[in-house]
């Protein structure tokens, strides 16, 4: 039988991994060799491939692919402790209509049921900065640079001619990455893909 103590000294907080294609711009390159492959298959008149082209969009694929995986790093995730999440939630109430109900926008459901309510616009980018912890040590400016300024910060800066950043990360690279960060706090949750992750780059606040 396990020894319980034993277990508990050993125990650490839930982790994933996320892999995160950087060299974004080569899947439009992706797509297209996969339609021209597919077009030159369509086309094809004989049982054989050879003449058709396919071996070349083939080959192009496969280059493709290698580069992608060489321009992808493997994002690690770590749960937060309980305390630490609350008080992280407690930092970014969820937003009311004039009515004072809950904005839905802010009720997280796991299951299908709503068990937490905070700022969607305000948290996740904190929260990614708590769970993620490799790439390590990441400054301000790197995560800016994946996330892009917050319409406060972007008026800032351009108030005093500096540089804006956009972000590097598509909205749906970081609601995988959401998705990753809430799942080792909560369990599996799905974060709402277009207003959630959108939200980070215009509203979040800058710690």
């Amino acid at each position: 039988m396990n020894d319980f103590r034993t277990l508990l000294a050993e125990a650490g907080l839930p982790e994933t991994s996320v892999e995160v294609c950087m060299a974004a711009q080569l899947t439009a390159e992706f797509e297209q060799a996969e339609r021209d492959l597919i077009a030159a298959e369509r086309a094809a008149t004989t049982g054989s491939l050879e003449g058709t082209g396919t071996g070349e969009y083939l080959a192009r694929l496969d280059e493709l692919r290698e580069l992608m995986q060489a321009g992808s790093y493997v994002f690690r995730l770590r749960g937060l402790p309980r305390k630490q999440f609350r008080k992280l939630i407690d930092a970014h109430p969820a937003r009311t209509d004039d009515e004072g109900n809950t904005l839905a926008e802010d009720l997280i459901a796991i299951h299908g049921v709503a068990r937490y309510a905070f700022n969607t616009s305000t948290m996740y980018e904190p929260l990614l900065k708590a769970t993620v912890y490799d790439p390590a040590d990441l400054t301000d400016d790197e995560w800016r640079e994946m996330l892009g300024d917050s319409d406060a910060e972007r008026e800032r800066r351009e108030a005093a001619g500096l540089p804006v950043e956009d972000g590097k990360l598509t909205d749906s690279q970081i609601t995988e990455l959401i998705n990753a960060a809430m799942g080792v706090c909560v369990g599996d949750v799905s974060v709402p893909f277009s207003p959630a992750a959108s939200r980070i780059r215009r509203n979040s606040v800058r710690e």
